[in-house]
């Protein structure tokens, strides 16, 4: 595994703002994305992106 640069960006989302962070699967030819997670910036809440591209919190489904 491999994180993408420190933290990827800062996101606005509505009137939220957000840590995005990727995480990269590794074999001997390339890097694939495999997870994308939010951070809210104010109350530290974590969420991970689905297939669909829709955000979740952690510990849901």
């Amino acid at each position: 595994m491999a994180i993408g640069k420190h933290v990827d960006k800062t996101e606005l989302v509505g009137r939220r703002c957000y840590w995005s962070i990727s995480i990269y699967e590794s074999d001997l030819t390339q890097l694939r994305l495999w997870k994308v997670f939010r951070v809210d910036v104010k109350t530290n809440s974590i969420f991970v992106m689905g297939d669909d591209g829709d955000y979740r919190a952690v510990g849901t489904k």
